[in-house]
């Protein structure tokens, strides 16, 4: 496994324009006690608005990212080394939400139908 402690760290976050925060794109609890673990301690160096924006920020440092799976090919397309984080994080919950008034709308009923398949595919 190799060590968390030896790369600084990038996080995305979805921060408003405000400045305040909205949803972290990673286990920060998982990834402050696997490092501590290992005697470190978690530093930041950037925090961007979301993961697509990392790529162009982390080529050709020594800096590590930890973004949803589902980005890994993007990742890779760009050049980048993609592994599995060395420890486990919690599990992400996604959910669905839309106005009451597209409840009945057929064509919404069904793309809700088909993300839910889509989500219960493994």
């Amino acid at each position: 496994m190799p060590s968390l402690r030896r790369c600084r760290r990038r996080r995305s976050s979805n921060k408003t324009a405000s400045g305040k925060p909205g949803a972290v794109h990673c286990d920060r609890e998982a990834l402050v006690a696997a490092l501590a673990a290992e005697g470190s301690v978690a530093r930041f160096a950037v925090v961007t608005p979301h993961s697509l924006a990392l790529p162009p920020v982390i080529a050709g440092t020594d800096m590590v990212a930890i973004v949803p799976d589902l980005l890994s090919d993007l990742f890779r397309g760009a050049g980048l080394l993609v592994l599995p984080l060395p420890y486990r994080g919690a599990t992400t919950v996604v959910r669905l939400i839309w106005h009451h008034r597209m409840s009945a709308d057929p064509g919404h009923a069904w793309f809700r139908t088909l993300l839910a398949q889509m989500a219960a595919e493994p």
